[in-house]
């Protein structure tokens, strides 16, 4: 028998619980009133030593983080992406979730709803039915002399690649209303052409109107395979206020074209 929890049924009130051989299993099927998982992860294919610290997300390099809510606006790098639906989450001005759909048309900057503003994005994906060929990107208004490309990198919020059809960042915030508590996860690095390579890995969270604080730094080295990978262990488990922002930062490698991949795990919980 595996460990046994107690907790709240998804359709009855607080006082009546029920018990079961994995509560974070019941949590998934939704069997568990006001709890939820979060899943996130990231990869950045390429830092080098002259680059970092960068953080693990497709785009590469240090995540720009708005100051204020804005409209954030979709493209393609490819003219032929049209009709393609991409979901986009993330949190409101007030930094309670929100999710939207839109339509892609191509190079062609296309805005994501109809006026509603994001605070924070840290999800999209292709949620419809046909596949997109080009890399999407999605960002505050901006220039695209590139078509379907910003010119800035600062107003990027995520980006999609077409092998993916799905964001690969390893940055979360917890939305309002509720408290985090952070399970676990795991990190790896990729050697490429290179076998013998290492990287620091930092786990970072920041309060609201704070500073981003390190919560746990892992080392990784290899010296003989293509791929080495390590667990991130929080003691507690971690916990993580309304409105604080967590990710994954790679805070150096000894090496260029290092790639690093990192996921953790989130519990939510309703206040």
């Amino acid at each position: 028998m595996g460990n046994r929890y107690s907790g709240i049924s998804g359709g009855s009130s607080g006082s009546n619980l029920i018990y079961t051989t994995d509560f974070l299993i019941e949590v998934a099927k939704g069997q568990i009133q006001d709890h939820s998982l979060v899943f996130k992860f990231g990869r950045n294919d390429d830092v080098d030593s002259g680059t970092d610290p960068e953080d693990v997300w497709t785009y590469g390099g240090l995540y720009t983080y708005p100051s204020a809510a804005a409209v954030n606006f979709i493209s393609s790098s490819d003219p032929a992406d049209i009709g393609m639906e991409i979901t986009v989450e993330g949190l409101d001005a007030d930094w309670n979730p929100l999710s939207l759909t839109v339509v892609l048309d191509g190079t062609t900057k296309t805005a994501i709803g109809t006026g509603e503003v994001f605070l924070r994005t840290f999800r999209a994906y292709n949620s419809g039915s046909t596949e997109f060929a080009g890399t999407i990107y999605i960002y505050e208004d901006d220039t695209t002399t590139t078509p379907g490309i910003p010119d800035d990198p600062t107003k990027v919020r995520a980006q999609i690649l077409a092998i993916d059809q799905q964001t690969y960042m390893a940055l979360y915030t917890i939305p309002a209303g509720y408290r985090g508590y952070f399970l676990g996860g795991g990190i790896s690095i990729t050697t490429g052409a290179s076998a013998s390579k290492s990287a620091f890995v930092d786990l970072q969270s920041r309060l609201q109107g704070g500073v981003f604080r390190s919560q746990e730094l892992i080392g990784l080295a290899s010296t003989g395979s293509s791929v080495f990978a390590q667990d991130l262990h929080a003691l507690g488990p971690l916990a993580l206020p309304a409105r604080t922002d967590i990710k994954a930062r790679v805070r150096e490698v000894s090496a260029n074209d290092t790639g690093v991949s990192a996921y953790f795990s989130i519990l939510l919980v309703k206040d």
